[in-house]
């Protein structure tokens, strides 16, 4: 199959440089994407927390008869999603992520 030398040193050596580069590759692929699904998974974690505290925080306004049941759940509906938009959707803001989105809309 390979006659000459020079043609066995450079399928050696090709194959001697690609393996520990693919090996290398695959590791660092692997390790990256199990670190962003744990952040993401905290993430997601932490913002049904922040919306249930939101939640909590009204379910005890209604309880003390502040507000009414019907007012708790428009305001908790208005700050997640938004204002209704003319065709009945909230708008979405697209530029932010989750985490900073809540806090937006909880501080401002």
């Amino acid at each position: 199959m390979f006659r000459k030398i020079r043609t066995k040193l450079v399928v050696l050596t090709s194959m001697l440089l690609l393996l520990p580069i693919l090996v290398l590759g695959i590791f660092s692929y692997l390790s990256a994407k199990d670190a962003l699904d744990e952040k993401g998974e905290v993430i997601l974690k932490n913002g049904v927390r922040q919306v249930m505290q939101l939640i909590d925080v009204q379910k005890a306004q209604v309880a003390r008869g502040e507000i009414t049941e019907e007012e708790a759940m428009e305001y908790v509906r208005v700050l997640l999603l938004g204002e209704k938009m003319q065709m009945g959707y909230g708008p979405f803001v697209e530029t932010l992520t989750w985490g900073q989105w809540v806090s937006h809309r909880l501080y401002q």
